[in-house]
């Protein structure tokens, strides 16, 4: 029910673009730069290799796009305008509206948000840290066989209650946040291809994240 393959399938799409950039680019051909000052020429054997680019420090994004729910129930913040989806989800419940909120900052990392409404009946059978833990689970599932977790902390995010953990398979990386406020489960998270985001990114972009006065 929690599902996170949206933005797999569509980094899987640029992957392949990716692949067939590198098989065209096996020979290294030396560019023009007339009129071009400041331009740092690259001989054969100075080209970063794969490695030396996954290892290189990153540049932390700049969040400089205010997004506001249509609801006015929360803002967020993102390194520009995200693209919002709507999706219905079976449940034994019937249909559950999942929306999305998400933003490809690359082909390697994207940040998103998303979240769903359940009854009031389901989610107050039990108790808030165990749909947490359900809801997390479910992820950890949706990820795949031999998708590997840890929870970094329970905590509670202006007074709800909330969950981080990261998880990650054979490729991609994401740290996750769920927040449960009243009957509607928010997820937050930063996905990377290759290695988890760094501390302070995650950090920047959740807790950015701020539930406005009437939540829902």
């Amino acid at each position: 029910m929690w599902q996170k393959t949206f933005i797999r399938a569509g980094w899987l799409a640029m992957l392949g673009f990716i692949q067939l950039l590198g098989a065209s680019s096996c020979e290294h051909r030396p560019r023009s730069t007339n009129g071009v000052s400041n331009v740092l020429v690259l001989e054969p054997d100075s080209v970063p290799t794969l490695e030396d680019v996954r290892l290189a420090p990153d540049r932390l994004p700049p969040l400089s796009y205010l997004y506001q729910s249509s609801g006015e129930d929360f803002q967020l913040r993102f390194p520009g305008p995200p693209k919002v989806s709507s999706a219905m989800i079976p449940s034994p419940q019937g249909q559950i509206e999942l929306i999305t909120i998400a933003y490809d900052y690359s082909i390697t990392k994207a940040y998103w948000a998303s979240y769903s409404d359940y009854p009031t009946a389901v989610i107050y059978s039990r108790p808030a840290r165990q749909i947490l833990q359900e809801a997390r689970e479910s992820v950890v599932e949706g990820l795949g066989k031999g998708t590997q977790f840890e929870v970094i902390f329970d905590s509670v995010r202006q007074q709800y209650p909330s969950q981080r953990f990261r998880a990650r398979d054979a490729h991609f990386h994401a740290v996750y946040e769920l927040i449960l406020v009243n009957n509607r489960l928010y997820q937050l998270g930063v996905l990377r291809d290759g290695k988890y985001p760094q501390p302070a990114d995650v950090e920047a972009f959740i807790n950015g994240f701020v539930l406005l006065e009437n939540p829902l």
